[in-house]
């Protein structure tokens, strides 16, 4: 639950910081540097948050009481995350939408490390795509 509530408070965070950063941080302005910490940051606990949804026990869909009321096998733990984006009610398939969230801003890290600051900024607006994880 403190996991869920601190990722809850990190969305929050991005639906607010992410519209701003790339409103005033245009081609021609120099980032803070420590907005860059901030950035890698978030896509270091987003990535967390993927790893961990691996392994996280989800509730038991099926109404049979003679069943487990939790999901803990890992094979079906995954399949469920990776299902097709939004079905089961909506409870299953987050994890296309939670790497369309995170991939911006590792290939962000990647074009600053490999080709510098000027290719960086034409893509910038690609971290907008965090906002999916409000959904």
């Amino acid at each position: 639950e403190v996991w869920d509530l601190s990722m809850t408070v990190l969305l929050f965070f991005v639906a607010y910081y992410v519209p701003w950063e790339i409103v005033c941080f245009s081609e021609t302005t120099k980032e803070w540097p420590s907005l860059r910490v901030i950035n890698r940051l978030l896509n270091l606990t987003f990535t967390c948050d993927i790893v961990l949804n691996f392994f996280v026990a989800y509730s038991n869909p099926s109404g049979d009481l003679s069943q487990s009321l939790w999901q803990t096998d890992p094979i079906k733990i995954a399949s469920f995350y990776m299902a097709f984006p939004m079905s089961q009610g909506g409870l299953a398939g987050w994890f296309w939408i939670d790497m369309v969230a995170v991939f911006p801003g590792w290939y962000h890290f990647y074009c600053l490390v490999v080709h510098g600051d000027l290719y960086v900024s034409r893509y910038k607006f690609l971290e907008i795509a965090r906002a999916l994880k409000l959904y």
